[in-house]
């Protein structure tokens, strides 16, 4: 009677364990020492939603390193960075540079389409 509460026991340790396992999914990894840290999270400037940096889009807009969801949420966000720079570009006096930035960014969107 003894034996087969034991058994029972370590049965459900084992079937506890493999289930926590499963269940505690991709978003905790194991980093040297064996303790579980959570997987860091950056935010897509276009939508705001929060993505691992792992499978993250990444390009570098402006000298900053700028992480998207999809390429739709990137097109969508530098589509509203030339309006942007369309409009203050217009409105400035000096137009150049800008002229040059939006240029730049035209021929990243062509880059993303094709």
């Amino acid at each position: 009677m003894m034996t087969r509460f034991t058994f029972y026991i370590v049965i459900g340790f084992l079937l506890s364990s493999v289930l926590y396992t499963l269940m505690k999914g991709p978003s905790l990894r194991k980093n040297v020492k064996g303790k579980e840290e959570p997987e860091e999270l950056v935010q897509d400037p276009y939508c705001r939603t929060y993505i691992p940096k792992r499978s993250a889009m990444k390009k570098r807009i402006d000298g900053k390193d700028c992480h998207f969801c999809s390429a739709e949420c990137l097109k969508k966000y530098l589509e509203k960075m030339m309006k942007e720079r369309d409009f203050n570009a217009s409105c400035a006096s000096s137009k150049n540079g800008l002229f040059l930035f939006s240029t730049f960014l035209r021929n990243l969107l062509k880059q993303i389409t094709n």
